[in-house]
């Protein structure tokens, strides 16, 4: 498992992400929405057919890259929504296979009684 004890952000991108996509790629997919890389943090992405998420680390010195793929079952992963920062904790139930699904998918909605 990875050490999060050096890890300041965590970041989810809702969506479908080509799994095709290596370091590089994603990398350049990072770069284009963010404009920067942040050190001490991981960004999680998912494919289509859910089974399996890529998760980048960067530190000051490098990238890594890191595959969790599903022999059985998908992973609850947000099909809508804005790249959202995690806890350390959501990063475990994500990887644990457990859904924060409607938290990201409503983050920043105002609920109305009416």
């Amino acid at each position: 498992m990875v050490d999060l004890s050096g890890i300041k952000h965590i970041y989810i991108f809702p969506g479908i992400t080509d799994m095709r996509l290596g370091i590089y790629g994603l990398r350049k997919r990072l770069l284009e929405s963010e404009g920067e890389i942040r050190a001490d943090s991981i960004y999680l992405f998912c494919g289509k057919s859910k089974n399996q998420i890529k998760m980048i680390q960067t530190n000051e010195q490098s990238i890594w890259l890191y595959q969790n793929k599903l022999v059985k079952g998908r992973f609850a992963w947000p099909e809508k929504g804005e790249k959202t920062d995690l806890s350390n904790e959501q990063l475990l139930m994500i990887l644990n296979c457990m859904s924060l699904i409607s938290e990201i998918e409503n983050k920043g909605k105002k609920y109305s009684m009416y």
